[in-house]
């Protein structure tokens, strides 16, 4: 019989990333090495690399079973379980890659200024669109101008 690791009966909520995208998952125990997730959804089959977060905390693991909407996920490195029960840990993503951590009205602003910026930019585009066109129009409309007083006077003769 395969001695198994002692597993601590928690009731953690998380968020996993799947090859199906993020969902809501619940870490049922965990243990030094592994956890026992719920998915809302159903669990990936198995063999599939799975990214656990939970605050701070990210999990890197692949799923060693799964059934329904659980699955067992074993981890290359030790997990601090009172530091994930804490919603702290190793492993805190950097601060400029995830904005998930920032209240939302910040996201909201980063949201507004990115709109602006943008339409600021296309509105300048357009205006330099514009007086290139204009430019061009009238170099094009000078040139054809001189080209066809000189057509006229050259097929008028000359003056006597």
């Amino acid at each position: 019989m395969i001695n198994r690791e002692p597993r601590k009966t928690t009731f953690i909520q998380a968020r996993v990333l799947t090859d199906a995208g993020w969902c809501d998952a619940i870490i049922r125990n965990l243990s030094s090495r592994g956890a026992m997730i719920e998915m809302a959804g159903g669990a990936p089959p198995r063999g599939t690399y799975v990214e656990l977060r939970r605050a701070t905390s990210v999990l890197i693991g692949r799923v060693i079973w799964a059934a329904a909407n659980r699955c067992g996920i074993s981890t290359r490195e030790r997990i601090d379980v009172a530091a994930l029960e804490r919603g702290k840990g190793e492993g805190a993503v950097a601060a400029g890659g995830d904005r998930r951590h920032l209240p939302r009205h910040h996201a909201l602003l980063d949201y507004d200024a990115t709109t602006v910026r943008r339409r600021i930019e296309a509105t300048v585009l357009a205006v330099a669109l514009g007086i290139a066109s204009l430019t061009l129009a009238s170099t094009v409309y000078h040139f054809l101008d001189h080209t066809s007083h000189e057509i006229i006077a050259a097929s008028s003769g000359p003056a006597s």
